[in-house]
């Protein structure tokens, strides 16, 4: 039976961005969005697309952490504005179970998925 999927959006869509970083590998990592408005979010995740459609400047770091894991780092500087267009998930559980995370949602502290998803993400 094939996996049931709704793309859904994330509770951060349309606000201004001002970092973006993954921690792990290509099949097994987590994004973090940090926002000037919002808490961090937490995303883990199986596989991710993220499209860069802007012309402000962004700074980027790479480092690896071990054999198999990286981190990458997209930083805005002071002057420099990027939007989370888009910014949704792979929700694979019940409705009713992506209503209880979006319920968890506060505007105070940080906000992590508690299903591993598959992530996109489009950054203006």
């Amino acid at each position: 039976m094939a996996e049931r999927v709704e793309w859904v959006s994330l509770p951060v869509e349309g606000v201004a961005l001002t970092a973006f970083t993954f921690v792990g590998n290509p099949k097994d990592g987590e994004v973090r969005l940090e926002t000037e408005a919002n808490p961090l979010v937490i995303v883990p995740t199986r596989e991710f697309e993220v499209t860069f459609d802007t012309s402000a400047s962004f700074r980027m770091s790479l480092r690896g952490l071990d054999d198999a894991n990286f981190e990458q780092r997209i930083l805005w500087p002071d002057g420099h504005r990027a939007v989370l267009v888009r910014a949704e998930v792979a929700w694979w559980l019940s409705r009713e179970e992506w209503l209880e995370a979006l319920a968890s949602w506060s505007e105070r502290g940080p906000w992590e998925l508690s299903a591993v998803v598959d992530l996109r993400v489009r950054i203006r």
